[in-house]
């Protein structure tokens, strides 16, 4: 038995082994626990987060689907029921992991401030996607007001101790390239500890910004999405500039960006229409980027397809375009962290989180698609001028009905607040899932033996 990947610290402090206190109890296989075999023989469990890899020999002792006795003597069994592989049979692991995610929001709770920042510098963008569901937004760009108040309002807001994360968003942030220049020169003066993520379409993305975003922004992730190659690209993405093609600009975008080491995740639309140009995309990347260093590629269903029960079949497609990706040698899937968090959801840690929009305007959430969860504003931060939004924001979360018992809990944050409630989540889930693990194993037998480490897409 070979760890792969080390328990999640919350383990090794609360709870280092696990303990059965009534030998008569019979045992089963975890819902938590996922097994695969790709190359080997293998188990990845989703609470804890560690990854092994067993013997032929060691596999058969594993009576999946049964119930059984504990073996103190049957040291590889002895081994999976410690970590949390096996649990005994009457265990309530929703239960389990919503108390775990008690403990977790109680240890952030005296984090006293906002450690995370989404600023949208503009609303507006230079392209008409005919897929936006932003489409209907009104145009808004920061005005020097504005951007005074947002420093103010952070260093007022933000943690008393540790970094802060902020997230440009839009529209298209780089229109506001200069707006993102002036905020984090201000912070910067005034000695704040922060890094910054990025959501572009990189059209914009030039030799002296791919600069500042190492040296000035501290830029440590971009998210750049591509909708096909050059034709398919310039047709779905409608530039109001239309005299040239941005598809090339895009492609040098994901080597500036990459070549300064800064991970770049390169999104693939994925709709009806275009899955067979999207693996046409994926031939062109894996030719254009030899070396695949600081990128992963992976196919992001349309925001409306996500909530649309008709789009079931999408999600075969979604799971078969990954598979090409990682066969290409593209890291694709969904990148695992080490460690248990519940704060990959600003919902979930409203307490930590602020989303700005460019009129100062203050929400929880940046994939709200109106005014109607606006509680109050950066001027007057300290009032919560709608109750009826903050109560929302507030209140605490339910787990939905359908959650309830799944093997993907641990890695999802979508409780009944959160505005995406995706359908099929599940079989996203588990095709993301399998796509990471495979690549794994992939560069486990290419030689890379270090101990799994990700990125959280």
């Amino acid at each position: 038995m070979i760890e792969r990947m080390e328990m999640s610290g919350l383990f090794d402090f609360f709870a280092a082994k696990q303990v059965l206190n009534d030998r008569n109890k019979k045992l089963r296989v975890s819902n938590y626990t996922v097994p695969f075999e790709y190359k080997g023989k293998f188990l990845f469990n989703e609470l804890t987060r560690q990854f092994i890899e067993l013997t032929d020999e060691e596999w058969k002792q594993i009576p999946f689907g049964k119930t059984f006795a504990y073996d103190e003597e049957n040291e590889t069994l002895k081994k999976l029921f410690e970590d949390y592989y096996f649990i005994p049979e009457d265990e309530d692991e929703t239960e389990l992991y919503m108390s775990l995610r008690t403990i977790l929001k109680t240890v952030n709770n005296p984090q006293d401030g906002i450690s995370l920042y989404t600023i949208f510098p503009t609303s507006t963008c230079n392209a008409k996607c005919v897929y936006c569901f932003e489409e209907n937004f009104v145009g808004y760009t920061m005005t020097k007001e504005v951007q005074e108040q947002v420093v103010r309002y952070i260093l007022e807001t933000k943690v008393k101790r540790g970094p802060i994360t902020i997230l440009w968003f839009g529209g298209e942030p780089l229109i506001g390239a200069k707006i993102i220049d002036y905020i984090c020169g201000e912070l910067r003066k005034n000695g704040v500890e922060f890094s910054s993520v990025i959501v572009t379409n990189a059209s914009l993305l030039t030799e002296e910004i791919a600069d500042k975003m190492k040296d000035s922004w501290n830029l440590r992730q971009a998210q750049i999405t591509l909708d096909g190659t050059q034709e398919e690209y310039d047709a779905r993405k409608c530039y109001i500039d239309d005299s040239k093609s941005y598809f090339p600009q895009a492609i040098a975008a994901i080597h500036r960006v990459s070549e300064r080491g800064i991970p770049v995740l390169i999104r693939l639309n994925l709709d009806r229409n275009n899955a067979a140009n999207l693996r046409e995309l994926i031939d062109y990347l894996a030719v254009e980027f030899p070396k695949k260093d600081n990128l992963y590629v992976y196919p992001g269903l349309l925001h409306q397809l996500m909530k649309d029960q008709n789009a079931m079949n999408m999600w075969a497609e979604h799971a078969s375009l990954m598979e090409y990706a990682r066969s290409k040698g593209f890291c694709s899937g969904m990148m695992r962290k080490s460690m248990l968090d519940i704060e990959y959801c600003s919902y979930e840690a409203y307490e930590h989180s602020s989303v700005i929009d460019p009129r100062g305007k203050l929400t929880k959430c940046q994939h709200i698609e109106d005014d109607s969860r606006f509680y109050s504003d950066i001027f007057h931060y300290n009032e919560i001028q709608d109750p009826e939004a903050w109560a929302e924001i507030s209140r605490p979360s339910v787990l939905r009905d359908k959650c309830k018992g799944c093997s993907y809990l641990p890695t999802c944050t979508d409780f009944d607040r959160c505005p995406n409630d995706k359908v099929s989540c599940k079989v996203m889930k588990n095709s993301m899932e399998m796509c990471w693990l495979k690549y794994e194993v992939d560069r486990l037998r290419a030689g890379d033996t270090s101990k799994v480490s990700g990125v959280a897409f």
